[in-house]
């Protein structure tokens, strides 16, 4: 009678050796219910009077996802359901004035959206903050953009803490 280590080499032509990699425990992370009323669809409270506009077609993927959670939660301080998380392409029809009266909030960062900042004249001004009378305005790279790129993500961090008075 014929073993199991016997037989097993008989089946295959070649072995190969497959070592396991660290294990790493999956980001828990709260996930904010998705929001929609009449008007719009989005995530998030106006707690922090706070508005993230982003334009993907896809959602966000997990890695983009657990980027805006560490810059929101563990850089800024914040919860992530106290800002609006609003994305342009599930609200297509939505036009800058309508977003701004229906949330009205006092800052706004755009996340990529330069076709919408141009339809409404919104000057392209990366990393600049724009004050206004009721309103302050920063355009930022799209999430994925600050993934793995150390320099942009200072660029985003400097903006933000001037958009937000952080220390």
């Amino acid at each position: 009678m014929l073993n199991e280590n016997q037989i097993i080499p008989e089946l295959f032509d070649e072995f190969y050796f497959i070592t396991e990699q660290e294990f790493q425990m999956p980001v828990k992370r709260n996930e904010i219910p998705e929001q929609i009323n009449d008007e719009f669809k989005f995530t998030g409270t106006n707690k922090r009077k706070t508005l993230f506009v982003h334009n993907d077609i896809n959602q966000l993927s997990e890695t983009e996802k657990i980027m805006l959670e560490n810059l929101v939660v563990k850089a800024i301080g914040w919860k992530m359901d106290e800002f609006i998380l609003l994305n342009l392409n599930d609200n297509s029809l939505k036009n800058f004035q309508e977003i701004k009266t229906h949330f009205q909030v006092e800052k706004i960062i755009f996340w990529g959206c330069e076709s919408f900042l141009e339809q409404y004249h919104i000057p392209k001004k990366p990393y600049e903050v724009m004050r206004g009378k009721e309103l302050t305005v920063l355009q930022v790279e799209p999430f994925n953009a600050y993934i793995s790129n150390p320099d942009k993500k200072k660029d985003l961090w400097q903006a933000i803490r001037q958009l937000l008075d952080l220390k």
